[in-house]
């Protein structure tokens, strides 16, 4: 069955969305962003706080991410569950972890909460998606997307910044009690806010076994798969050495380079914004291929303009921009691929992103001693490529959906 059939056959029954439904959810997400992003520009304390050498350091992003593979055994859940029940749990297991992140006593522990931590995100954000495509009409969940997404570049430029100087002026607990703060208070919210049963689709599917011959029979859903497996790959490889090639290029220090991070942040903001209001009106598919092809000329690109650091910098900003902008098609589109088994949909997709994710960091270890970030930049600009045609080639959006 194409896309075509699958989104004009939905008999999902949409209910007029609630005004706290965005806000909420963004509270929501921003817990996680934060933290995802904040991890990283903590890690140097957490050698100071618990005592271990930096190879061991690693293993805290590695702990996290190791539950990411698991997400499309959970996904299905909420299909069965709902998505306030999957929502209510995952909140309160990211509650917890947090909690637990404030006052370990040892790095075991430590390491044992990041995993948790990484097990609350694959059940809370996949059902963040799914429950947009169950609450708001296709026609305008590009907006609602966007608007949600942005807590991902909001954390990046505001959150992490904030949390360092928590850090650094209050202590190690601190930063982590106040995202515990915010994912309870996204609890309390969600639990007067959102419906009990969020399964609003008179032909949810409700068996494992429907919900796998659901995705079997979807060359759509396979499609969003690979293209998400692509296109993190490649995000991930490019950024894992970025910051290396600029310092070793230009010649930059940790502040400097602290400063290229919030560059791209600020790109993926206006992506953000862009894609809200243009993948509504010309399409999420369109969106997607558009965002894409420009991610690949950026990337293309951004090696051999190195003559000034400003010239690297603005393709990094134009790349956040562009794949930003895809991601938000991609998020817009992927509930509608399985309308009967969006929590399922949605945990495939995103488990795909996260696989990407390592194989892009492998990927780019191996491509970086034979031929730089050239290398790197290029193999990630081709499997972008390969996405916008597989999105050009095989999906298919009917533009009278509405």
């Amino acid at each position: 069955m194409s896309t075509d059939e699958v989104i004009a056959t939905t008999t999902t029954k949409e209910l007029k969305p609630s005004r706290f439904l965005i806000p909420t959810l963004f509270l929501t997400r921003l817990a996680i962003d934060i933290d995802r992003w904040s991890i990283f520009a903590l890690l140097p304390a957490v050698r100071q706080v618990f005592f271990v050498p930096e190879a061991s350091i690693g293993l805290i992003v590695a702990a996290q991410a190791i539950p990411s593979l698991i997400a499309p055994a959970l996904g299905g859940v909420s299909d069965i569950k709902g998505r306030k029940f999957m929502l209510t749990t995952g909140l309160i297991i990211l509650v917890i972890s947090m909690v637990t992140i404030a006052i370990a006593p040892n790095f075991s522990i430590l390491l044992v909460a990041r995993f948790v931590v990484g097990l609350a995100s694959i059940i809370v954000i996949p059902n963040l998606i799914a429950y947009l495509g169950d609450k708001v009409i296709y026609s305008k969940r590009g907006r609602a997307v966007s608007a949600v997404q942005a807590s991902w570049p909001v954390a990046a430029i505001l959150g992490t910044p904030f949390m360092a100087f928590i850090l650094k002026n209050l202590g190690w607990s601190w930063p982590f009690l106040l995202l515990a703060t915010i994912a309870s208070l996204a609890l309390i919210v969600i639990q007067f806010t959102m419906p009990t049963n969020a399964l609003i689709g008179e032909n949810t599917a409700r068996t494992w076994i429907t919900q796998v011959r659901h995705v079997v029979q979807s060359p759509a859903m396979w499609t969003f798969m690979v293209v998400a497996l692509m296109a993190a790959s490649a995000v991930n490889a490019t950024f894992t050495f970025y910051s290396i090639w600029l310092v070793n290029t230009f010649h930059l220090n940790i502040v400097q380079v602290g400063w290229t991070s919030s560059v791209s942040g600020l790109g993926s903001l206006v992506g953000i914004l862009i894609a809200g209001v243009v993948s509504d009106r010309v399409g999420k598919k369109n969106t997607m291929v558009i965002g894409f092809s420009l991610a690949t000329l950026c990337l293309a690109s951004i090696s051999w303009l190195s003559t000034i650091v400003y010239l690297p910098l603005l393709i990094a900003f134009l790349f956040a921009a562009a794949y930003d902008m895809a991601f938000v098609g991609y998020l817009a589109f992927l509930p509608e691929l399985l309308p009967d088994s969006r929590g399922l949909a949605t945990s495939l997709g995103t488990s795909m992103l996260a696989l990407g994710s390592i194989i892009g960091s492998m990927s780019a270890g191996l491509l970086w001693p034979v031929g730089g970030f050239s290398l790197v930049s290029m193999a990630s600009s081709l499997m972008l490529f390969i996405s916008a045609i597989l999105v050009h080639k095989y999906v298919d959006e009917n533009p009278k959906h509405s």
